[in-house]
């Protein structure tokens, strides 16, 4: 039987540092999972208050995008990954020392302000070593290390939460700084230089270099526009897996509905450990606008038939189609986005695009509990299929041959300065 995982051979060996890197530094996201808990618990928070503060630490990595994308594209990527993301683990250590003190929460948003910051650096050097070819594999590389790290750093976290708060904070803000240490010494600096930038001109590829401001590169790029929809509609309907689906199953089956839930949450995790190499393989016979079709399919029948489901088998079922549909967006979106976006715009419109996405993951829960008090959870589940269903228009759209690119700007791995 073939290795599953030999997918992922043969791509530029600082990929392979850079999934090493996220997988550490996503091991060590301990705060975040614990926010609102330190927040009530520690700080003796209201609910209603928590609920501000939480959305507050979410609000702020979008200036940090935007701000970072924009930095990188004129200085670098790796100089910016290493200030941005030291100053969140300083934030983060500094918390640590001050646990119960009042200014500590301001700490930690201001320390997602930075990671805000770094996000947009990272994947444009990401997509700078890489090339249409192969990103599919390399950003779905980096997507399973992220996962296996979310699959493992919250037992360390729950231990550290109960046992040694203030070294959930300290072990975040080290495992951060260890991650940057590897970046420092084993990568290199990625920004396109003048002559590659001048090149790039002369094709007829969506990654052409442009001139002028971000919002002329972005209209330029119509393809973009319809993606960005998109992927808010996917990630507003998915986000009531989180939101609704928890409130519903405790509805349905009362106190057995927590666990109802957690195992559902067991089994996405555990069909995304296991079927990711498989689906990037489905994936890669196939191009990346037919896979985010077929993840805002899925998406679509599974939110749909959620809003007509009373049986806990039912459940665990949909739970297999949503995750296969996730698992496509994931292995799919960063690669078509990027094959998309001028190589001297790429921290910049990519935050932009990125934007929508953290969109969809803000708006579900706002939109979902007002749906919920109108319409009750059948209407809030229909509600969420027709956004999938939008996207599926939204994804077909990029279908349309005058989005289409034969010509390749970067025939190896990636353009290196």
């Amino acid at each position: 039987m073939r290795n599953p995982l030999g997918i992922y051979k043969g791509l530029h060996h600082e990929i392979y540092v850079m999934a090493f890197a996220s997988f550490i530094n996503c091991f060590g996201e301990f705060i975040t999972l614990f926010f609102s808990l330190y927040l009530t618990q520690k700080l003796g928070y209201t609910t209603a208050t928590a609920g501000i503060m939480v959305s507050a630490l979410f609000i702020a990595h979008i200036p940090g995008s935007l701000l970072g994308g924009k930095l990188c594209d004129r200085f670098g990527r790796k100089g910016q990954m290493i200030w941005s993301q030291t100053a969140m683990a300083v934030c983060y250590l500094t918390c640590g020392f001050f646990l119960t003190k009042s200014f500590a929460p301001y700490l930690i948003i201001l320390g997602k302000f930075f990671d805000g910051i770094t996000d947009p650096a990272r994947e444009a050097l990401e997509a700078d070593i890489t090339g249409p070819k192969d990103r599919q594999a390399a950003f779905s590389l980096i997507y399973f290390a992220i996962n296996v790290a979310y699959a493992t750093g919250p037992l360390l976290a729950a231990f550290l939460y109960t046992t040694h708060p203030s070294w959930l904070f300290w072990g975040s803000g080290l495992l951060q700084l260890v991650a940057m240490i590897i970046v420092l010494v084993l990568v290199s600096e990625t920004l396109p230089t003048k002559e590659v930038v001048s090149e790039s001109k002369k094709t007829e590829t969506a990654e052409r270099a442009e001139t002028g401001s971000t919002l002329k590169a972005f209209l330029a790029r119509p393809q973009l526009i319809w993606f960005s929809f998109g992927i808010l509609l996917c990630n507003f309907a998915y986000s009531q897996t989180t939101f609704s689906l928890p409130l519903e199953t405790e509805s349905l089956f009362g106190v057995n509905g927590a666990k109802l839930y957690g195992t559902i949450v067991t089994v996405n995790a555990g069909l995304i450990l296991l079927a990711n190499p498989l689906v990037l393989a489905w994936s890669k016979k196939r191009n990346e606008i037919r896979s985010l079709v077929m993840a805002a399919i899925l998406f679509t029948i599974a939110f749909t038939l959620f809003a007509f489901i009373h049986i806990p088998w039912q459940f665990y079922l949909l739970t297999v189609i949503f995750t296969l549909g996730e698992l496509l967006v994931n292995n799919n979106e960063a690669a078509y986005r990027f094959n998309n976006i001028p190589i001297n715009f790429r921290g910049r419109l990519g935050a932009v695009v990125k934007m929508f996405w953290t969109a969809g993951k803000l708006l579900g829960p706002l939109f979902g509990g007002m749906l919920l008090s109108a319409f009750s959870y059948h209407g809030l589940w229909l509600a969420a299929g027709t956004g999938a269903s939008i996207a599926v228009l939204c994804f077909a759209m990029l279908g349309n041959k005058k989005f289409q690119t034969d010509k390749i700007l970067h025939k190896d791995a990636g353009t290196k300065s």
